[in-house]
């Protein structure tokens, strides 16, 4: 049986709610369907904004579509503090890629072809490629998994051509940054001297724009989102980001920026990682563990090993599983709905999104369990269109608007 099978009758529903003249907040006319949230999630689109294609768990039939997050995991740490509590220091290197250049370019290249042919190459039964929001909602309707590819940093060696290719090989989402700053945009981790973008930077973000690539600040230092808001003159997103006014979190984002961020037509989508969203779990989980065991294993590597590639082979093969949830208390669903709440207050219900970044909260400790933040958001009296807004109708639309009509030549 296909997963979507109520598709066409949703956006229908959609369509006869507007007709009807139906508010932000309100239930549409068939107010029976926005009471059961069971119907309501298995009729909706539902995106993971940003997250890992673990197939067997997509498998379970809850989750729609992921952006899914292609990165360089062989980072080199020097600092285990992230910079995620306090702003970084100026100019104070927290992580080092192993990679730099051509050489850089060419690890993403290995790995963006990776995930296109083991993940979605090799299950064409089960997952397919989507480009833009259109496959989406077809890939949907045939019961498979879109997989929207998205590049975590903007590793392209300062060659905007690079981008471009990027962008041919199906990647639709960019993230400026991650961890570790580039000399054209510092992070929430790293500052540069000179913070935020550069001339440069903005030369990156204005050819997104034109070649219709969605932006993402998620790792963004402060002064880079702004002079990215300022510059971009399209919609950008933070992919999986919390509210900074209920977690002071460096990463996560303030109430003016989420203001800003619906002001461009943007939107924030709020991700499920216990240390951003709770205070609590965020000191349990500085004083378990974070990532000194990963520095030292870091480092015993580079005195064994001397070619990058060599130490990145070691890295992959002694990459450890473990994660630092399974030795805290993790918050309950409650802390997540929250955080949507606060950015639905602050931003509008037209600017919110939701993520997984592959870490759970209590009642969503896998994608099985997405159902529970329907049913959490229609006990908080979500209406119909609302609930769908925020599953994955926003950011399709934010997608849609950042793709618009490119000149590609």
């Amino acid at each position: 049986m296909q997963r979507r099978g109520f598709l066409k009758q949703s956006l229908s529903a959609v369509a006869l709610g507007a007709a009807a003249g139906c508010t932000q907040g309100e239930h549409p006319t068939d107010s029976a369907r926005a009471a059961d949230p069971a119907h309501l999630h298995r009729d909706a689109i539902v995106i993971d904004t940003y997250g890992k294609l673990y197939l067997e768990d997509f498998q379970k039939g809850q989750v729609d579509a992921i952006v899914h997050g292609i990165g360089v995991e062989e980072i080199f740490r020097s600092d285990a503090r992230e910079g995620i509590i306090e702003p970084p220091e100026v100019g104070k290197n927290i992580c080092d890629n192993l990679f730099e250049g051509a050489d850089e370019v060419k690890r993403v290249l290995q790995r963006v072809d990776e995930i296109l042919q083991q993940s979605v190459g090799r299950n064409p039964d089960a997952v397919e490629l989507a480009l833009s929001s259109s496959d989406v909602k077809r890939i949907a309707g045939a019961g498979k998994i879109a997989v929207i590819p998205m590049l975590n940093a903007g590793w392209i060696d300062n060659d905007l051509a690079v981008l471009r290719m990027y962008h041919r090989m199906g990647i639709r989402v960019f993230a400026l940054t991650h961890i570790a700053a580039f000399d054209w945009v510092d992070s929430s981790g790293e500052l540069n001297p000179k913070p935020g973008l550069n001339d440069f930077g903005r030369e990156v973000v204005r050819e997104c724009n034109r070649i219709g690539m969605l932006v993402d600040v998620s790792h963004a230092s402060d002064q880079a989102f702004w002079d990215t808001v300022h510059t971009s003159s399209r919609p950008i997103i933070a992919t999986h980001s919390g509210c900074r006014a209920l977690c002071c979190v460096q990463r996560n984002l303030t109430d003016e920026m989420l203001r800003t961020l619906a002001e461009n037509g943007g939107v924030v989508s709020i991700f499920t990682v216990p240390s951003y969203l709770d205070t609590k779990a965020l000191n349990d989980m500085m004083a378990t563990r974070f990532l000194p065991d990963y520095t030292d294993r870091d480092l015993r590597l580079a005195e064994q090993f001397s070619d990058p590639w060599e130490i990145a082979a070691a890295m992959r093969n002694t990459l450890d599983s473990h994660s630092y949830t399974e030795e805290i208390d993790l918050p309950p669903i409650d802390v997540f709905l929250d955080h949507i709440d606060h950015a639905v207050k602050v931003a509008g219900i037209d600017h919110v999104a939701v993520s997984s970044d592959n870490e759970p909260v209590e009642g969503l400790e896998d994608r099985s369990q997405w159902p529970n933040l329907t049913r959490g958001l229609v006990k908080r009296g979500y209406g119909d269109r609302d609930i769908r807004k925020i599953l994955g109708e926003n950011f399709l639309r934010v997608w849609d608007q950042a793709a618009g009509t490119s000149d590609l030549s």
